[in-house]
């Protein structure tokens, strides 16, 4: 049996079946009153490109990432510059971002990461705002002027955004300031970190883990709840934290006195879904290995009466999940290859009435496009040509917005090729050595980055250049 390439095998793992309150006098809340939090209008605008001084161009920028889908963010001796990759607009500003690094890029989801790991610098999602450190504290800037909309004064040895760009939080000596971004208040809670530590945003409750432990932080109140009892599970964005004990969970309130919502013969392996009415999780209770059914349980908040009833089984190869429950419903969903022959991927969604588990109705996605063994033939031949090329297979990166492009580098050049007809469709010069590419997250632009930090950005559609760290200022 022939051997497919690696850039056949990365697609075909997926078959293996085959702030209220005293913030308008810009009042400080929380443990200490020594972060003080400058108004928008007291930071300095962006430099333009052309007024940089000797001292941001002694070294080349080192390319940390794309943010949203046109920003590109460069590092340079104390200076970060912002390009827009649509206006060509470059601006810098003082201090560093904080760049997160992990492994698999794009590649993620099909179980083999590339060599290099995926930097990203922390931004809201639309990469409109941008978090930044230097000496004096953290800021959160507006990456189309450069300005900083809101700074935290301070030791800073980190900085993140808020989910939705309202908050900017920073943290440094074991205290974290959280201070909202229209500059009108600050507030510090202190918890003990000997590492830097990972937020997650859920409505007004933000969930801090720490080398400690968890944490919860009230928005409302910018204090910590803490976890009167077990083992925190996760928060809702409602305001409710489920906490876990053996096989009872618990429901509380966060801010509120009053006692939890308990529930026994919950397994601990499972996800629990909550809404307003109702707690539910499925487990697979099969007596047979072929059976691949779940077992939904559900209990009302109010009566605690239990239904109990087995899942439909839309794919013979893989159960459902729940995916949601809401308005006395539930929702499960399953992705099924229908057949080997065809290996093309279908997301089925059924809906359960969450008070008798009565079948309510069936939906069913759009079988998705390309994923076929003659698109597995093409991409081998693709592979073939850019390895003619110069290409290796470990420069393999798919376009996250165009399904089917690839981008491979050579020594001199970055191609980009279409593994649907399999062929190179075009390829860029770029600064000689090894180099890897990488998307924006739409797919409209890429680049190639070498280990040294050069930086070469395209338009993917044309192949025009956009930008580029070769070009002299």
């Amino acid at each position: 049996m022939r051997t497919l390439p690696l850039a056949v095998l990365a697609v075909f793992p997926l078959l293996s079946s085959c702030g209220a309150g005293d913030g308008a006098d810009g009042a400080t809340r929380g443990v200490s009153g020594e972060t003080q939090l400058v108004p928008p209008t007291a930071t300095p605008e962006a430099t333009p490109e052309g007024a940089l001084g000797d001292d941001a161009r002694t070294s080349p920028p080192v390319f940390d990432g794309f943010v949203g889908a046109r920003f590109a963010i460069l590092e340079a001796e104390g200076h970060t510059r912002i390009v827009d990759l649509v206006t060509r607009r470059v601006v810098v500003v003082a201090g560093h971002p904080i760049v997160d690094e992990q492994y698999g890029g794009d590649l993620t989801q099909f179980s083999i990461p590339p060599s290099v790991p995926t930097r990203t610098p922390r931004a809201t999602k639309d990469g409109r705002r941008l978090a930044i450190v230097d000496g004096d504290g953290a800021y959160a800037v507006d990456t189309t002027t450069g300005a900083r909309v809101a700074s935290l004064m301070g030791t800073a040895e980190g900085a993140a955004l808020g989910d939705d760009g309202s908050v900017l939080v920073s943290w440094g000596g074991g205290a974290m300031r959280f201070g909202d971004v229209d500059g009108t208040w600050t507030a510090n809670v202190t918890l003990t970190s000997d590492r830097e530590p990972v937020f997650f945003w859920h409505g007004r409750l933000v969930v801090v883990h720490t080398v400690s432990g968890e944490h919860v932080v009230d928005r409302s109140t910018w204090t910590e709840w803490r976890v009167p009892e077990g083992e925190l599970v996760r928060v809702t964005e409602d305001g409710v934290a489920i906490t876990r004990a053996d096989d009872t969970i618990a429901l509380w309130r966060v801010g509120e006195d009053a006692p939890p919502e308990r529930f026994t013969g919950v397994p601990a392996s499972v996800y629990v879904h909550v809404d307003a009415a109702h707690v539910a999780w499925g487990e697979r209770t099969a007596a047979t290995e072929t059976d691949e059914r779940l077992t939904f349980h559900v209990v009302s908040r109010t009566t605690r009466a239990r239904t109990t009833f087995r899942g439909e089984g839309t794919c013979p190869i893989q159960p459902e999940s729940v995916q949601s429950i809401a308005d006395g419903e539930i929702t499960t969903d399953v992705t099924c290859n229908p057949g080997c022959a065809s290996i093309e991927y279908q997301t089925h969604h059924v809906v359960y009435d969450a008070a008798t588990g009565a079948l309510k109705r069936r939906e069913h996605g759009e079988l998705s496009p390309a994923l076929t063994l003659t698109w597995g033939a093409t991409l081998e031949r693709l592979e073939v040509q850019a390895h003619r090329l110069g290409a290796t297979r470990e420069s393999a990166v798919e376009s996250p917005g165009a399904p089917g492009v690839f981008a491979f580098t050579t020594e001199t050049e970055l191609l980009l090729g279409d593994g649907v007809r399999g062929r190179v469709l075009r390829a860029m010069k770029r600064s000689e050595g090894a180099a890897h590419p990488v998307f924006t997250k739409d797919g409209r632009f890429v680049a190639a980055t070498t280990e040294g930090g050069a930086f070469t950005a395209w338009d993917a559609r044309t192949g025009e250049p956009v930008f580029s760290t070769d070009t002299p200022e």
